[in-house]
């Protein structure tokens, strides 16, 4: 899912309160029992993502070769838009924000 950083902070540019945080990324589908990586383009923008859910609890981990290096890859699927599976899994491609990828099979890859 797409989860743009801007909504981690409030106006005065801090991070939001944990419980304000925890309530952001259980809505979007966070879940403590399953593991959660996070990507961007490059990894910056995730890393923001990152010390987000660690202050709502949600342990993360980084796809180190981000978005990059994932579609730089023929054999891997690529999706974009706002709901471009209609059951709601994946992720969708923000270019403007990192993506939360929450894996089920435990394995955290996006």
């Amino acid at each position: 899912m797409s989860a743009p950083t801007t909504a981690n902070v409030g106006a005065d540019g801090r991070f939001l309160s944990p419980e304000a945080l925890r309530e952001r990324f259980t809505s979007l589908g966070v879940r403590a029992d399953v593991p959660t990586a996070v990507y961007c383009g490059s990894g910056v923008t995730a890393a923001h993502e990152i010390a987000a859910l660690e202050i709502a609890g949600f342990p993360a981990a980084l796809y180190p070769g981000s978005f990059s290096e994932w579609s730089n890859n023929d054999s891997n699927e690529v999706v974009t838009g706002a709901a471009p599976y209609p059951d709601g899994a994946g992720a969708a491609i923000d270019p403007d924000g990192a993506d939360v990828a929450t894996d089920p099979d435990g394995d955290a890859a996006p």
